[in-house]
Order: structure tokens, then sequence, then C-alpha cells
């Protein structure tokens, strides 16, 4: 249903949307019934009166499609790739971007190419994108407990891949437009995740939920930086014979978060981190 252009809504729309967050508030209420009753080693009934949601074709590693029916528990390690400064690169006026219409054509211009190379390097890394944001992506990797040390590492090389790859290949590339170098964060993070579906009828999308995607997003504010949170710090247990050192951040805020980031690779925001010894 189309809604008209006016501020009140009418009965009809009003019921519209009611109907589509009491289906989705149905839905999730049962999944998590589904996900207790596999946590206490109970048989899964698929009973939810809403059991014919479509299969969804997905980008997650290791779910080629995602079944509403059938709530599943998976091991994820999330990498948010996030650009620096893209909406100031909107708002702003410069010599060489006089216009709106310039500035939209720039931040196109440079959170395509960032996207292109993250996505890029991600799947040559044996990853998934599985979401475009607006100036940067969100990639996963799955991992189990047998190979997750191994895992981590490759991870967090792939994201010094992605950093590399903005400042040798796509800012050479942007040059060619008069646009100044770009500087991107990349933030790692590992947890279990509900692998689930969310949207409307005819809009339904994969979805995973979980601490890596907002501990990723979270340490994704750097300069030139791949930061891991605690988790994925926690699997990285050996550092390459000790060539890796990192160093421990925390958040100035009350969160307490913590971030690591190796020494001499990029920075952080010195107004948002504080630096702590050396790991």
């Amino acid at each position: 249903m189309e809604f008209t252009g006016r501020s009140i809504l009418t009965d009809s729309e009003s019921e519209c949307i009611t109907n589509a967050v009491i289906d989705e508030l149905s839905y999730i209420h049962w999944y998590w019934g589904q996900i207790t009753k596999q946590e206490i080693g109970e048989s899964v009934e698929a009973m939810y009166k809403h059991a014919d949601r479509p299969k969804v074709p997905s980008r997650i590693p290791g779910y080629k499609t995602v079944d509403p029916s059938k709530p599943t528990v998976g091991q994820m390690i999330a990498v948010v790739t996030d650009m620096r400064n893209s909406s100031c690169h909107l708002s702003e006026r410069s010599i060489s971007f006089p216009k709106e219409s310039d500035r939209l054509r720039r931040v196109h211009l440079e959170t395509g190419a960032l996207m292109a190379a993250a996505a890029t390097v991600v799947s040559i890394k044996g990853g998934e994108t599985a979401e475009f944001l607006g100036d940067g992506c969100l990639s996963f990797f799955d991992y189990t407990n047998d190979n997750y040390a191994e895992k981590i590492k490759d991870v967090y090389f792939c994201g010094r891949v992605i950093v590399n790859s903005i400042l040798n290949i796509v800012n050479p590339l942007l040059g060619n437009f008069r646009i100044e170098p770009i500087h991107a964060g990349v933030g790692i993070a590992a947890s279990k995740a509900l692998i689930t579906v969310v949207g409307v009828e005819g809009n339904y999308l994969p979805k995973v939920i979980g601490q890596c995607v907002f501990q990723a997003t979270k340490c994704s504010s750097g300069f030139d930086a791949v930061a891991l949170d605690q988790s994925a710090k926690l699997l990285f247990k050996s550092t390459q014979n000790g060539k890796l050192k990192f160093q421990k951040y925390t958040s100035q805020d009350d969160s307490g978060r913590v971030v690591y980031l190796e020494e001499g690779k990029g920075r952080l925001p010195f107004k948002q981190f504080k630096k702590r010894k050396s790991t």
C-alpha cells in the first residue's frame, strides 16, 4: 500500500503498519521460543503460524539461504569497513567541488571505490559481504571451535589488506578525479550470532544479529587502522612468533569498551580512546 503525503495516517495506513509490526514481533517471539528449546535440549517444532515465510538467498558465510522456520545460532567474525568524513565531504564546499552536485559526485566516487575494494578483498580471503552501508560495508567470516585461532589471524590480515588497498589502489585512482586521499577504519569482532530473516512480506532480508556486529562497528572509527575488540583479541592467542604487538585502548566514555590496535598501524580518534599498555 502506498502512503499518502499527509502527516496524519489514515485508518487503513495505520492498520497496515500495525499488522506489519505485529507480524514481525510474533515471528521474533516464536523464534526465541525455538532458540530456548534448542538451548535446553528439547526438540524444535515448527509451530509458528507464519511458517510459510519463504527461504531467503543469503550472502552470510555458510548459509546460501536462510530458512525463517529454522532458528540458527552461528559463530561469526564481523568486519566493518567505514570511511572517515564522508558526511563532511557532502556538506563542505571546496574549490574543486563548489556545487552540491559536485560534492555528491565526489562522495559517490569515494564510497563506491571503497566498497568495491573492501568487498573484493573479503571475497578473495574467503568471506562474504552481507551489507553495503552508506559509506562502508559489513562483511562476515564464519568460524568453528577447531579453527578459530587461524581464522582470526586470516581475518585480521584481511583487514590490513583492505586498508592497504584503499591507500595504494583506491586513492591513486581517485586522484584521477582530483579527489584527495580518503581514509577508513576496519573493525573486527567475534561472537555467537542469530542467523535470521527480517523485513515485511515481499521484502525479507537475511540478517546476522549479534555482539560481533555492534562491536565491529564501534571498532571501525580508526584512520587507516584495523582494530580488534576484546572477543577477537582473545581468539588471537598467538602473535606470529612475537612479530605482532598490539596496543590496548579504552574508550573515554562510560562504556568501558576495550579495543586493540597493532602498533604503528594507523590510529584511533584520540577524543574517543585512551592508550593503555601494549600486549
